[in-house]
């Protein structure tokens, strides 16, 4: 059961710390104990047995007799420095829950940004993939939409998970669903790979009418990249094209990579390209 672990200072010395697993509030367990001066700190952990355990093990390594059940002297701050480490791997090995008032969202953002330490590094942490991937899925089981792109995209790349297709499009179909307009290019992505170019086509006809501009920008480029390289047909309005222009001009340096985003040509489009011609309001080839 999940449960805190907690740290008491007692009155009498030279016995003054008090360390043990509870299922009950920090307050009512303090309570219990004998000539209490006050609770020093509290969390909630998955397994808080296996926590305690863990911190009586650190602090024997340091030199402080510590054992369960009974009473011990040692000085707050080093029990509170032993607590606060065991916290912190537990969090990095997901032993910690939820905090007891927060939702399910809150703990999936929090697994989420756990998540991200491990895909790009940090002092503390060095990066895993796999383990980023197994915090991304318990994040988005949890309901928290932005890891639903995150496993679309660790799938169609193959980070910390087997390259899968399939799964990315199921995962970007969701994140689609929870409203987010890069799951639209992670479909594509999967649709071009797998070179089925109409259904790529269509997702991103389905993108630009679903979407509005602010969040067709975003994306624009990976349109321009399937487009120049062919991959799709052209699927833009004259108002879609008007857009290519602003997001080149914010991104001179990505659009030299795309010669027909570049601001100079003013309409953006790879001249080469056939245009469909069942759309009236497709932006015309330039005389």
């Amino acid at each position: 059961m999940p449960g805190y672990v907690c740290v008491a200072m007692l009155e009498d010395p030279p016995y003054n710390l008090y360390l043990a697993a509870t299922e009950d509030k920090p307050e009512d367990w303090c309570a219990q104990l004998p000539l209490t001066s006050h609770l020093l700190c509290y969390e909630g952990f998955k397994d808080p047995q296996a926590i305690v355990k863990q911190c009586f093990q650190r602090l024997k390594a340091e030199g402080i007799e510590a054992k369960t059940g009974k009473a011990f002297s040692a000085r707050s701050h080093q029990v509170i420095q032993v607590f606060n480490s065991i916290r912190d791997d537990a969090l990095k090995n997901n032993q910690v829950v939820k905090d007891f008032e927060s939702t399910e969202e809150d703990e999936g953002s929090r697994l989420y940004d756990l998540a991200v330490e491990y895909k790009n590094g940090s002092e503390q942490v060095i990066p895993d993939l796999k383990k980023a991937f197994k915090l991304y899925r318990k994040s988005a089981e949890l309901g928290y939409s932005p890891a639903y792109f995150a496993l679309a995209l660790a799938y169609f790349y193959g980070n910390g998970v087997k390259k899968d297709l399939n799964e990315s499009l199921n995962w970007a179909r969701r994140s689609i669903e929870s409203g987010s307009v890069y799951g639209y290019q992670v479909a594509a992505d999967c649709f071009v790979e797998a070179e089925m170019k109409d259904q790529a086509s269509d997702m991103w006809s389905q993108c630009f009418r679903k979407k509005n501009s602010v969040e067709i920008k975003k994306v624009l480029l990976k349109y321009a990249g399937h487009a120049s390289e062919h991959s799709i047909n052209l699927v833009h309005t004259k108002e879609i094209a008007k857009l290519f222009d602003a997001v080149a001009d914010d991104n001179i340096e990505l659009a030299k990579e795309y010669p027909h985003l570049h601001p100079s040509f003013r309409t953006p489009l790879c001249y080469n390209c056939a245009f469909p011609t069942e759309l009236n309001d497709a932006v015309p080839r330039p005389s």
